[in-house]
């Protein structure tokens, strides 16, 4: 009977040693579980922040049509003044340009504004996903 008991008793020894292991099994997987929600709510937070940039993306992109279209507009009603001034005073035609190079100047300085964000945008965008990959 003493062996027995010796043969339970090291019986019970190794399954308390299993359940010792199991539950620092369970809290690994406790702190993974962990991890793994608060990658998820990064990654939410980081589509949110991409919608949100795309929007602020339109925007600008209908900006720049919207300068295209008055650039379109401002060229073709020069075009027009031009050809009817040609008879007109000099100085008319003079300053109808200078008008038009000006707000051309302008309106490219925007468009680059415009694309420069973009850019700057896009860039970010590729270097949070690029963060999310595990090296």
């Amino acid at each position: 009977t003493f062996r027995l008991l010796e043969e339970r008793f090291q019986y019970l020894e190794r399954n308390r040693a299993e359940i010792s292991e199991l539950k620092e099994n369970m809290l690994k997987v406790e702190v993974i579980e962990d991890m793994i929600g608060t990658k998820l709510h990064e990654t939410k937070n980081l589509v949110h922040t991409i919608q949100e940039r795309q929007l602020s993306m339109e925007k600008c992109l209908m900006t720049v049509e919207t300068n295209v279209s008055s650039i379109e507009e401002l060229v073709a009603t020069t075009r027009t003044k031009i050809q009817g001034s040609m008879k007109s005073d000099k100085a008319e035609v003079t300053s109808s340009v200078q008008s038009v190079e000006k707000h051309l100047k302008l309106s490219i300085e925007k468009l680059e504004s415009s694309v420069a964000g973009i850019s700057n945008i896009v860039q970010e965008r590729f270097q949070e996903v690029a963060d999310l990959i595990p090296p």
